[in-house]
């Protein structure tokens, strides 16, 4: 758990942690920024139960002015990656999001999940092979004033909703030179959804 201002973790390895609460491999609540460069996070788990409400995410990031990722690698994680609640700015670059998944039902799934956010930005960064049985394969944001998807690629992912990208109730939507490649979904749309 993460209880700094100013927390930076960088070149860094996470493998196979376990959490039976909140945030697999990385905690954050009430920083003024979070900031993780050129860190892999491998084969972490969030155990949970269909009667849970729990959210748990390979990192957990809550009320936090600026969040950060650059060259950061995600793969066979078995729960939500990138989990961001209540920030202000939320800068991905430059990572990959490879064959993670989710088992439980009804939590919010899919490799990254932004939450009550002013602003996202996503650049150079491919999501593959990400699966979630109830919920989105790719990218979940709700309740975004500004979000940007710059040269993305969503190639193989699945849900049930939304199988690559789902943007509900984002104010100002900016989708730039972003790939969607055989993404299934076994409702709504394979690659893409925006909802009002």
């Amino acid at each position: 758990i993460i209880q700094c201002i100013l927390p930076s973790i960088m070149r860094s390895f996470f493998a196979n942690n376990t959490v039976y609460s909140k945030g697999c491999a990385v905690t954050n609540v009430n920083t003024v920024w979070l900031r993780i460069t050129a860190s892999i996070f491998w084969n972490n788990q969030g155990h949970s139960d269909r009667a849970q409400t729990i959210y748990h995410g390979v990192i957990r990031s809550k009320s936090c002015n600026y969040t950060y990722y650059s060259e950061c690698v995600f793969v066979r994680n078995k729960e939500c990656c990138i989990f961001v609640k209540s920030s202000s700015t939320l800068v991905i670059q430059n990572s990959t999001l490879r064959k993670n998944t989710i088992d439980h039902y009804g939590k919010p799934g899919r490799a990254i999940y932004v939450d009550k956010c002013k602003v996202a930005r996503i650049e150079q960064t491919k999501l593959m092979f990400n699966a979630d049985q109830s919920n989105q394969g790719g990218i979940f944001m709700v309740k975004i004033f500004s979000c940007s998807f710059v040269n993305l690629s969503f190639i193989l992912n699945k849900a049930y909703h939304a199988g690559g990208l789902k943007v509900k109730t984002g104010v100002l939507v900016t989708i730039y030179r972003v790939t969607f490649i055989y993404n299934i979904a076994s409702m709504d749309g394979g690659g893409l959804v925006l909802q009002r």
